[in-house]
């Protein structure tokens, strides 16, 4: 009972790096990434990876993003669609949408730095 607990434990990571690629797959990418960094460090530090569970994790993660590849490939309106996604936001209006919090961060930088000199 306790192996079988220890089994659905393991697989907790990977089934959520999957969910996660599946509801937002930039999440997925970004998740990947973290979970190879973080690796990599550990391993440069010298504490023991364990690989299968990482390659499992990634591969896992990996899933969702290659089937939204897939059908980007072999779907005329995701292929559209993803077209109009990524022509339709230049990076202007990105930066319009967050000059109106500008405002209030410059106020909130300027009175703490005047409450931090006293």
């Amino acid at each position: 009972m306790l192996t079988v607990a220890r089994r659905a434990r393991g697989l907790l990571a990977p089934a959520l790096g999957a969910l996660a690629s599946w509801l937002h797959p930039w999440q997925g990418e970004t998740l990947i990434l973290v979970l190879l960094g973080c690796e990599l460090i550990m391993f440069i530090q010298g504490d023991r990876t364990r690989l299968l569970a990482l390659a499992l994790t990634v591969a896992l993660t990996a899933v969702p993003l290659g089937y939204f590849a897939l059908l980007v490939h072999f779907d005329g309106v995701w292929a559209r669609e993803r077209e109009a996604a990524i022509s339709s936001y230049p990076l202007s209006r990105v930066a319009e949408s967050f000059a109106p919090l500008l405002l209030p961060a410059l106020l909130a930088y300027r009175m703490r730095r005047a409450t931090s000199s006293r």
